[in-house]
Parts: C-alpha cells; structure tokens; sequence
C-alpha cells in the first residue's frame, strides 16, 4: 500500500438543542420526582445491605487484571495482545499492546481498544495522554511489520472509520462539541 494522507473535511459545532421550555419542565420533574427517588435509593440500600450481611465472602489469589496479555485480534499469523493499563473514569478502557511474532513501535505506548482492518493491516487508535484528549492514528502494515503514523493530535477518543464507495477512508472524531471528519487517500 503507498503513503496515505489525511486531511480535515469538515468541522461541525454540535449545537445545545434545550429551549427554554424543555430547561424549565425538566427543572419541575427534577423537583418533584427527586423525594420518590431518593426514598426508593434508600431502601433499595438497606436492603442490599441487610441481603449483604448473610453473604460469604471467597477469597481468590491469581493474577489482577492488569497483568494478563489476552488477544485483541490476529492477522495473518500476526497476533495482536493487549494488557489493561487503566481507564478513564466514566470514559474507555487504554492498553498496552504487543505482537507475536514481534512489531517494533508498539512498545512502551498506550492505546484504545478501537481498532479498523483494511487490506491487510490495522488502524490503531494510539493514546498520547490519559489527562487530556491527544490521540494518534497509525497503520500497521501487517507484510512489511511496519508502523505508519497517519495523523497526529487528534483531539478525541471516540472514533468511527468507513470506506466510502469512491474508495476513500472517512474518519470521524466526536469532540465532545465538535465532529470532525478526516478523508483519508489510501
């Protein structure tokens, strides 16, 4: 496969779709409902407390979580392990990720566990930073056991790639208050 290129197509602000309407009925329900809701949590916890008291408790000794390669893919006899490294509170999972028979420039980085198959290799999502939005796209060429950075400082975590009919990559990053798209020549 030759070089690729990615540029930016289009950028689009999502916009706030609340009118001053929906703002004051939600604030009426919130009020209202929040008694019954509190009361329910609350004896919803004292019963799994109570439930919890007759429990027995097993202890298991073995590997955490994050000590243990499992498979993330394979391709053409190339093996594709990932290690859990962490997560990103109430967002994705990152890894570590490693091949078999082995791929230089894998090591020592993190990545999502989005990943794309096309011709014969990989996109991978790679992690720059796990305090702020800063990911990289690489391609892994499966025949050639090479690494291609495609585009650097994306500012997003949640990625959808598609091949368009004119043949085309088409990558859409969602910001969280924009939507940037990326076509890709392959």
């Amino acid at each position: 496969m030759s070089d690729m290129q990615i540029k930016l197509i289009s950028q689009l602000k999502k916009k706030d779709s609340d009118t001053w309407i929906q703002g004051f009925s939600k604030t009426v329900l919130t009020i209202i409902l929040y008694p019954l809701i509190l009361i329910f949590g609350l004896l919803t916890m004292i019963f799994f407390f109570t439930l919890s008291l007759f429990q027995k408790k097993e202890v298991t000794v073995g590997k955490s979580k994050g000590e243990e390669w499992t498979i993330l893919t394979e391709i053409n006899e190339v093996r594709f392990l990932k290690r859990f490294k962490g997560d990103i509170r109430f967002g994705p999972a990152y890894f570590e990720i490693k091949t078999e028979p082995t791929i230089l420039g894998l090591e020592n980085k993190i990545f999502g566990d989005w990943l794309f198959y096309f011709e014969g290799g990989l996109f991978l999502q790679q992690w720059n930073s796990t305090d702020s939005l800063n990911t990289t796209l690489l391609y892994v060429d499966i025949e050639k056991k090479q690494i291609k950075k495609i585009k650097d400082s994306i500012p997003s975590v949640l990625w959808d790639l598609v091949q368009r009919q004119d043949k085309k990559l088409e990558l859409n990053c969602d910001t969280g208050d924009k939507l940037l798209k990326f076509e890709i020549e392959t």
